[in-house]
């Protein structure tokens, strides 16, 4: 590994001018350099049966390498550039598989993924490998393998992701409710569970509730323009200059 990575690094940094090759090349499609690169870190650092426990690195890497060797073989599929039908096949094949043991395996990889990355790259090198299958037989079987390998991981992805976003509606319902318990309500018995219906999110957010909305802003506003580190100014409230400027130059902040 030590030896080879910046041999390769170094190979990929050397590639010639792609304007030196005819249009008409292979040589003059990044997609197939690229390819190269990709497919040679994929066969580093993807996983090992010989190696039980793989580093949250290597295994970034791996999907990482696997993402783009699909999207490399993809492009040079729709432009006719594969110069061996076989081997872009086998290559295709395995950066799927590289994805789809990185979703299943790595809980790291599925937290900064989104759900909708994962299954378009999955379509992505579905969709390649039934275009090769029409000129190549032989990549029929891995296409049907892919498919079933796929489908049962957008399922599952899908399953998980609607788990997710209904406990977060629950976590957040649950806040919601601590705060209204802990804030004194403006209005006497504007906030009255009976009356109000606060104990129900639906209830409470359709409601046309002004003290409500008094309540949340004078919760929220300054404690946020103090932990953005305002301050107090003359001890009644945030220098309104230093917040416009804030407002105005949001663009250009920077956090030290």
């Amino acid at each position: 590994m030590l030896d080879i990575q910046p041999r390769l690094q170094q190979w990929y940094a050397t590639i010639p001018e792609l304007s030196k090759a005819h249009p008409a090349s292979i040589f003059a499609s990044q997609a197939y350099w690229d390819a190269i690169y990709n497919n040679t870190i994929l066969l580093l650092h993807r996983p090992k049966s010989t190696v039980l426990h793989v580093s949250n690195e290597a295994s970034s890497i791996s999907f990482d390498a696997s993402c783009k060797l699909i999207a490399n073989i993809k492009i040079l599929q729709r432009d006719g550039k594969i110069d061996i039908m076989w081997k872009y096949v086998h290559h295709l094949f395995m950066a799927g598989l590289g994805v789809i043991y990185s979703i299943w395996q790595f809980k790291e990889i599925r937290d900064r993924t989104p759900v909708r990355s994962s299954i378009s790259m999955l379509q992505s090198c579905a969709t390649t490998l039934a275009a090769m299958s029409e000129t190549f037989p032989g990549a029929s079987s891995c296409r049907n393998v892919f498919d079933s390998l796929s489908s049962a991981t957008i399922d599952w992805l899908l399953t998980n992701d609607a788990d997710e976003v209904r406990q977060n509606r629950l976590d957040f319902e649950k806040q919601v409710q601590d705060l209204l318990q802990q804030l004194q309500p403006s209005r006497e018995g504007c906030f009255e569970t009976n009356e109000c219906g606060t104990d129900n999110m639906s209830n409470m957010l359709s409601a046309d509730n002004f003290a409500f909305g008094e309540m949340l802003n004078s919760a929220a506003q300054w404690p946020f323009l103090d932990y953005m580190g305002f301050g107090d100014f003359d001890g009644v409230g945030p220098d309104p200059i230093q917040v416009a400027g804030f407002v105005s130059g949001a663009d250009n902040l920077e956090m030290t």
